[in-house]
C-alpha cells in the first residue's frame, strides 16, 4: 500500500493532488463497518513513515502533522501526598507543643526530683534483703 502511494506521489510531481491526500488520510485512520465492527487502518505506522520521510525528503509539503494538544490532566490540581497535604496542620500542632514545651519540661523535672527523694524509712524499707 506504502509503494502504490509512493508511486502516486512520485508520478503527481512536487505537490501532492487532493485525491493522493485523500487516500493517504483513509488509509492512515481505521474504518467502522456497518455492522459496527472496526477494521484496522490500511496503512501502518511504519507505511505511514515511510511516506511522510518520502514527502519531506523531496520538499513536498505534510498535511498530517500531528499538533500538540493540551492534555486533560494538565490543568488538574495534583493531591500530593498525605504527607505534603497534612504538613501545615502537623507544624501548627508542632507549635502550640513547643510552647508549652519549658513548662511542661519543669514539671517533668520536679516529677522526677520528688521521686528520686526517699524518707529514711523508705530508705530503709527498700533495701535488698528486707523485701517480703
Amino acid at each position: 500500500m506504502a509503494s502504490r502511494i509512493i508511486r502516486q506521489i512520485s508520478q503527481a510531481g512536487m505537490q501532492l493532488q487532493p485525491a493522493v491526500k485523500e487516500s493517504i488520510a483513509a488509509g492512515m485512520k481505521p474504518t467502522k463497518l456497518s455492522s459496527g465492527k472496526w477494521r484496522r487502518a490500511e496503512l501502518s505506522a511504519r507505511q505511514v513513515a515511510i511516506i511522510r520521510k518520502y514527502c519531506l525528503t523531496n520538499q513536498m509539503e505534510w498535511p498530517f502533522e500531528k499538533t500538540q494538544e493540551k492534555s486533560f490532566f494538565e490543568d488538574v490540581k495534583r493531591k500530593g501526598t498525605v504527607w505534603h497535604r497534612e504538613k501545615g496542620k502537623r507544624e501548627e500542632a508542632i507549635q502550640k507543643a513547643m510552647a508549652g514545651m519549658p513548662q511542661m519540661v519543669k514539671e517533668h523535672k520536679e516529677a522526677k526530683r520528688k521521686a528520686r527523694k526517699k524518707s529514711e524509712v523508705e530508705k530503709i524499707l527498700s533495701a535488698p534483703g528486707l523485701k517480703d
